[in-house]
């Protein structure tokens, strides 16, 4: 398969940052995923969704802040998707902008993942809200 990426328009301040951090309890895993997603960092993503797929039933990729993502990382995603379902998990995705959907499109998986809009509230996910003391 060629290599496809798409990119969204620039961002003012310049070349955005890449970062993965995952959130979440022992259900639910939160992965956000802001910046570049590309061959040079999807293996970042790649081990942190490996490590949530352990225990969570339901790993919540949150993509709304990538700027970038290229066919390699959609690579890593599906990955992630067959490795997450075969322990009995869901992998839910966060949509980024439309320039996600269109690669997805492009490269004709757009029906093999579940794809939401808005992330649940945190409460719904059975993930307890910090309270003040």
């Amino acid at each position: 398969m060629p290599e496809i990426s798409v990119r969204a328009p620039a961002r003012a301040n310049g070349r955005a940052n890449f970062s993965c951090l995952r959130t979440g309890t022992w259900s639910v895993a939160r992965v956000t995923v802001t910046g570049e997603l590309d061959i040079a960092t999807a293996s970042e993503l790649e081990r942190t969704l490996r490590r949530s797929a352990v225990d969570p039933a339901l790993v919540l990729l949150d993509l709304r802040e990538l700027d970038f993502i290229d066919s390699y990382a959609v690579h890593v995603i599906l990955s992630a998707d067959r490795l997450i379902r075969s322990a009995g998990g869901m992998l839910v995705i966060v949509r980024s902008p439309a320039h996600f959907d269109r690669l997805l499109e492009l490269i004709g998986i757009d029906c093999r993942l579940e794809l939401i809009d808005q992330p649940p509230a945190r409460t719904a996910l059975g993930m307890r809200e910090r309270v003040p003391a």
